[in-house]
């Protein structure tokens, strides 16, 4: 039976960018994640979409109009506040 991890060592390749983004908090680009793994961006974004359906808390970050930087949420300072209110 063929799992959502990918091929080639998929799982592996994740836990690798999970290690990443550990070491740079403030983010890393989808082209230097790719350079780190030695796979291609199209591979990196595809990883990045199982590691997030799969819970790994990760959020994605504008900078300017078109770049964006992936990084590992905060423990609970990028989670929404919820706000309860009284009726």
């Amino acid at each position: 039976m063929r799992t959502k991890t990918g091929r080639n060592g998929g799982f592996g390749r994740q836990w690798a960018i999970y290690q990443t983004l550990q070491r740079y908090p403030f983010g890393l680009g989808a082209v230097n994640l790719a350079n780190y793994a030695g796979v291609s961006v199209r591979t990196i974004y595809r990883d990045l979409e199982v590691m997030g359906a799969a819970g790994v808390p990760i959020v994605n970050v504008p900078i300017g109009d078109k770049n964006v930087i992936w990084r590992l949420m905060a423990r609970d300072k990028d989670r929404e506040e919820v706000r309860w209110t009284q009726y």
